[in-house]
């Protein structure tokens, strides 16, 4: 099969298209905003049945609530969901290119956790059950710090400053601001929720650890039976080469060709090389 003739290298087909974007990121933003237009539509009934509340663990079968309470945002304020969203999108899409689809959204769906967790026992221990917490802060501060701790040099903005800051000051002064909060326990802002979502974008930068990094370190090297003594032959380079060069099309199908790593492009020249010279043979 040629390089062009893949059904994904086609230009694609004119019309209306109804289909999900690519990338994770932008996925999440979606859903998010279905979720914060469903609180809007069914009213408060739908928002209570899935923020989040201090004293969860006393109903174990509320344990949904610690991801569920993340895809929610406060009905009567759109700076809520706008500043998250846009934070998420300025940020998240870049941290989903560096470390794949899969890795991120593990990524985003445990710092919500992590941070809810945080923020429950913060609360409890400061005899406050009465208290509830809902937003996509503790996910989007983990992508925000995980994104400054890779590039920490890359320029900002904060509203309302319109001077680009170094991610590396910008994601300090988050902490700060959030540890003073936190210290302070003012205001209706989840500031602990907001550090746990911090401390695990740090850690997974560390470790690159989620709970699929559990999963497969307990089930994915069990033994495998032992058989005959055969000799397995290796698939050539082509076939590899093919593999690759299909992963790379269809990135460029989903996230467009500027997305493409330095690596990437090598293999695509590389490939397009290789197809050129079997048409001239």
């Amino acid at each position: 099969m040629g390089l062009y003739d893949r059904d994904y290298a086609h230009e694609p087909q004119q019309g209306v298209q109804l289909r999900l974007p690519g990338s994770i990121t932008n996925r999440i933003i979606l859903i998010t905003i279905g979720c914060y237009l469903l609180q809007l539509f069914l009213g408060m009934p739908f928002t209570e049945k899935f923020v989040l509340y201090p004293d969860w663990y006393s109903r174990p079968w509320n344990a949904y609530r610690l991801l569920t309470y993340g895809f929610l945002h406060d009905p009567n304020s759109l700076w809520h969901i706008g500043f998250n969203m846009f934070a998420l999108w300025s940020f998240g899409n870049q941290v989903e290119r560096v470390y794949g689809r899969e890795r991120y959204t593990w990524l985003y769906l445990t710092a919500i956790v992590v941070a809810g967790l945080i923020w429950s026992l913060s609360e409890a221990s400061m005899g406050r059950p009465a208290g509830i917490v809902m937003g996509a802060s503790g996910g989007v501060v983990a992508v925000v710090i995980l994104f400054a701790l890779k590039f920490p040099h890359a320029k900002g903005m904060v509203f309302p400053i319109p001077i680009p800051i170094p991610m590396w000051v910008l994601a300090i002064g988050l902490v700060l601001m959030d540890l003073q909060g936190a210290m302070s326990r003012g205001g209706d802002i989840a500031f602990t929720a907001h550090l746990g979502g911090a401390l695990y974008g740090w850690l997974f930068f560390m470790t690159e650890w989620t709970p699929a990094t559990l999963f497969h370190r307990l089930f994915g090297g069990l033994p495998k039976m032992k058989g005959p003594s055969l000799r397995v032959h290796e698939p050539d380079e082509e076939n590899a080469s093919d593999l690759e060069v299909d992963r790379v099309l269809q990135k460029i199908q989903e996230q467009g060709r500027e997305s493409l790593t330095w690596r990437e492009r090598r293999i695509l020249e590389k490939a397009s090389r290789q197809y050129q010279n079997r048409r001239n043979l």
